[in-house]
């Protein structure tokens, strides 16, 4: 199930009820080698900052959404999901 933009319409899900929680900022430890999650974080538009340590990536985002963020997720929203920040439609 890789290769379909559900991590990044999940990453906009979790970043959406975060920021609704008043969450402001998200941390994820990645290993080095999943490339295609670290990919998902820095394409999708939130601020990032980014530190390594041995064996692992430290990622922190901004919960809060950017005008890049927003065109992102409405250019990777399927029409069967619901896209996060209020965008696309809702699967019946």
């Amino acid at each position: 199930m890789q290769h379909n933009g559900f991590g990044t319409i999940l990453l906009g899900q979790l970043t959406e009820a975060a920021d609704q929680a008043g969450v402001a900022v998200l941390s994820a430890e990645v290993l080095p080698q999943n490339h295609r999650m670290l990919h998902v974080f820095r394409d999708s538009g939130f601020p990032l900052t980014t530190r390594t340590i041995p064996g692992v990536v430290l990622v922190e985002l901004a919960t809060s959404p950017s005008p890049a963020t927003l065109e992102h997720f409405q250019r990777c929203d399927p029409p069967s999901n619901r896209a996060p920040f209020g965008q696309g439609t809702q699967a019946a």
